[in-house]
């Protein structure tokens, strides 16, 4: 007997997490998706989506890192997003290969190539948004695991999140990744 592992998503397509390929990858379903899809498990003052945090990301980096900044949590629009204390049990072995799986397929199908030296700028950029975010928008900001992440991180100049409604950060992400994806040299 198979088991299904297919959800379907909001464009009607079956993703399958478990064997998933870049023709199950639609660019609407992730921004939509993740536009409603809350950062800190929804434990902010006001609900702040993984999309307008990938677009902040994105704009901090240089050009040539931005659409892999915006895209840097994609498998989360497709196995949502879980608290990284959770996530680094070691139980959840198998959920990190599923979601770095899923991560490689969306990368694939929008052609981005990452280098480790690209990983670690987008790492660093997607640590000092959780810094800005954690200041901005909780009721105790350096509380919790994650605190040792972003200790060390200094902040110059940063985006202060907006808490964009789930529609308005689902346009601004398709917005960005059109205009970045057409600069994408193949």
């Amino acid at each position: 007997m198979s088991q299904d592992t297919s959800i379907q998503t909001y464009s009607g397509v079956l993703f399958d997490v478990i064997n998933p390929t870049t023709d199950m990858v639609n660019i609407t379903d992730i921004a939509h998706a993740l536009s409603q899809v809350n950062r800190f498990t929804g434990h902010t003052m006001l609900p702040y989506s993984v999309a307008e945090h990938s677009v902040h990301v994105a704009n901090l980096l240089p050009d040539v890192y931005k659409l892999e900044g915006l895209l840097h949590d994609a498998s989360e629009a497709y196995i949502a997003d879980m608290a990284t204390p959770v996530k680094q049990l070691t139980g959840m072995f198998n959920y990190r290969l599923i979601e770095n799986d899923i991560q490689n397929v969306c990368y694939d199908a929008f052609e981005i190539r990452t280098t480790e030296f690209s990983h670690c700028a987008v790492k660093h950029y997607d640590r000092v948004m959780l810094k800005v975010e954690a200041l901005s928008l909780m009721k105790q900001p350096l509380l919790g695991a994650w605190v040792p992440l972003i200790e060390s991180i200094h902040l110059p100049v940063h985006p202060i999140p907006r808490c964009w409604s789930s529609i308005y950060a689902e346009e601004r992400f398709l917005n960005l990744f059109d205009r970045l994806y057409k600069n994408v040299v193949r």
